[in-house]
C-alpha cells in the first residue's frame, strides 16, 4: 500500500505543474495533477492527499464548491490558493472562501522551495492557520501595484 503524502496541483499548466511535481519529488513526495473539481474532489477523498495547490483563475466559481465540499469533512488536506498578484480581489475571494493560505504566483513559486514541507503537514482540523502569520488567521499577502500595496 503507498503511503507517500502527496499534493494536488489543480491547474491547467503542464509546465507549472511539472515544476511543482519535481518539488515534491525532490522531498520523497509526490504531486498529482487536478484540471476540473470533480478530479480535485476525488483526490482529496484519499488520506494520503495533504495539501490542495490551486491557481484560483484557474477554478474560478468552482473554488467556492472545493471548499464547501471540504468544509463537510472532519479532516481535510490543507488548501494554498495562488493567482496573479495584479488580481487583489481574486486573491481576497480565494482567503473569503477559506483557504488556509493566499500567494500571489511569484510569491507562490519563490515558497515553493521554503515551505513545501510546511504546506504537506497534515492539516489537524478544518483550518490550518499559516504559522507565519502574527494573527493565526489564513490571509493573504499583500499585493504590490504600482507604488501601492494593497492588502489581498
Amino acid at each position: 500500500m503507498e503511503s507517500v503524502r502527496r499534493a494536488i496541483v489543480w491547474n491547467d499548466d503542464l509546465i507549472f505543474y511539472s515544476r511543482i511535481d519535481n518539488r515534491a519529488r525532490a522531498t520523497g513526495g509526490k504531486a498529482l495533477q487536478a484540471k476540473d473539481l470533480a478530479r480535485t474532489l476525488v483526490l482529496c477523498a484519499d488520506p494520503l492527499t495533504a495539501c490542495v495547490l490551486v491557481d484560483i483563475h484557474v477554478a474560478g466559481e468552482d473554488l467556492g464548491a472545493l471548499m464547501a465540499a471540504l468544509g463537510k469533512q472532519s479532516s481535510r488536506p490543507r488548501v494554498i490558493g495562488f493567482g496573479s498578484h495584479v488580481e487583489a480581489a481574486a486573491l481576497r475571494r480565494a482567503r473569503e472562501l477559506g483557504c488556509d493560505l493566499v500567494l500571489p504566483r511569484s510569491k507562490f513559486v519563490e515558497d515553493l522551495i521554503t515551505r513545501w514541507e510546511e504546506w504537506n503537514l497534515p492539516c489537524a482540523g478544518s483550518t490550518a492557520p499559516d504559522k507565519n502569520d502574527p494573527d493565526q488567521e489564513p490571509r493573504a499577502e499583500p499585493v504590490h501595484q504600482g507604488s501601492q500595496t494593497v492588502d489581498g
